[in-house]
C-alpha cells in the first residue's frame, strides 16, 4: 500500500503504524481513513461498532459518515447486550451499494429486541447503500431493528432467514423512520415471516417492496399493530405458507395510508389486505387476494386486482 498522503510523518501509536498527516490518518492494518468528519473503511476487518463508539463529538452541528468500502463485513453480538451492529445519532453508515457492501451475521435469541438483529437504528441517523442480512438459526432474527428510533434507510436491503419461529426483513417498534428504495425480505422454515412489521409505529414508506415466503404457518408482506404507516409505491407480497399468506395485516390500526401499491397474498389462505379501520385509506391500489375484516365501508378509491377487475372494502 502507497503510505504517502500529501506530507507525512510515520508514527506508532498503540503499537499500530499510523501515516499522520495535515488532512488525513491512515491505519494500515485497518484499512481506515479518518478525514475530519468522514470515516473510510476500505475493506472488512475493522470492528465497526468500534468505530461508532469511538466518536465522542457528534452532533446536529458536527454529523459523521462511516463510508464502507466493498466487501462482506461479518457482524457478530456483543458479548455484553447479546446486540449487533448498534447504530448512534447524528452517524451515517454508507455502503458502496447493496450486494456490494454487506452486513451480515447470525445474531438470533428468544427475544424481538436488538440481541436479535443484525443493526438497530438511532434517530438523527441514516443507513445507505448497502445490504443487510441475518441467518441466525435461534428463535427469532431480525435484519434491521428500529426500537423508539427514527433512522433514515435508503437504497438497502434487508434479508432475515433461518429463524425458528420469527423471522423480521425490518422490524419498527415505537419509531417513525423513513424508509425509501428498501427491499425487506424474510424467508424460510420459520413459523411467521414478516417482510416488514410495525407496531405501534408510524413510519414513511416509499418504493419499498417487503417479501414474505416459505413460513411454515404464515407469511405477511406488512404487517402493522397499532400502526400508521404512509406507503407510497410498495409492493407487499406473501406466499408458499400453510396457513395464511397476507399481503397487508392491519391489527388495531387506523390511519395507514396506501397509494399506487400492490397488497398481495397467494397460495393457501391468501389475502391481500385483512382488517382496515375506518381511519385507512387505500387508493390506485392492487389487491391480490381480496380484503377481509373490513369494518368500514368508504376507505377503498381506484383499488382493483390481479385481472384489473375492482375490488371494493
Amino acid at each position: 500500500m502507497n503510505t504517502k498522503r500529501n506530507v507525512g510523518i510515520l508514527v506508532f501509536l498503540g503499537g499500530l503504524l499510523v501515516v499522520m498527516t495535515a488532512h488525513a490518518t491512515l491505519s494500515m492494518s485497518e484499512s481506515v481513513i479518518r478525514k475530519g468528519t468522514t470515516i473510510e473503511v476500505l475493506e472488512p476487518g475493522p470492528d465497526l461498532q468500534d468505530l461508532i463508539d469511538g466518536i465522542t463529538d457528534e452532533g446536529p452541528a458536527k454529523p459523521y459518515l462511516i463510508k464502507l468500502g466493498p466487501g462482506v463485513y461479518t457482524i457478530t453480538a456483543d458479548g455484553m447486550t447479546g446486540s449487533g451492529l448498534v447504530m448512534a445519532p447524528y452517524i451515517c453508515i454508507m455502503g458502496s451499494g447493496q450486494g456490494v457492501t454487506i452486513l451480515t451475521g447470525a445474531i438470533s435469541s428468544g427475544l424481538t429486541d436488538s440481541s436479535s438483529a443484525i443493526v438497530t437504528g438511532a434517530s438523527n441517523a441514516s443507513l445507505t447503500d448497502l445490504s443487510v442480512e441475518n441467518k441466525g438459526a435461534g428463535f427469532v432474527s431480525t435484519a434491521i431493528l428500529n426500537s423508539s428510533t427514527s433512522p433514515r434507510i435508503q437504497n438497502v436491503t434487508a434479508t432475515a432467514s433461518g429463524a425458528a419461529s420469527n423471522n423480521f426483513g425490518v422490524r419498527n417498534v415505537s419509531s417513525s423512520p423513513t424508509m425509501s428504495n428498501v427491499t425487506a425480505t424474510a424467508s424460510g422454515a420459520a413459523t411467521v415471516n414478516h417482510g416488514v412489521n410495525n407496531v405501534s409505529s408510524s413510519p414513511t414508506m416509499s418504493n419499498v417492496t417487503a417479501t414474505a415466503s416459505g413460513a411454515a404457518m404464515k407469511n405477511f408482506g406488512v404487517r402493522n399493530f397499532s400502526s400508521s404507516p404512509t406507503m407510497n409505491n410498495v409492493t407487499a407480497t406473501a406466499s408458499g405458507a400453510t396457513s395464511g399468506n397476507v399481503g397487508m395485516e392491519q391489527m388495531i390500526s387506523g390511519g395507514t395510508q396506501v397509494d399506487s401499491s400492490t397488497l398481495s397474498g397467494t397460495g393457501t389462505g391468501a389475502i391481500g389486505v385483512d382488517g382496515i379501520s375506518a381511519g385507512d385509506r387505500i387508493t390506485n391500489t392492487r389487491i391480490v387476494g381480496g380484503v377481509t375484516n373490513d369494518d368500514a365501508a368508504t376507505n377503498c378509491l381506484n383499488t382493483f386486482d390481479a385481472a384489473l377487475a375492482a375490488v371494493s372494502c
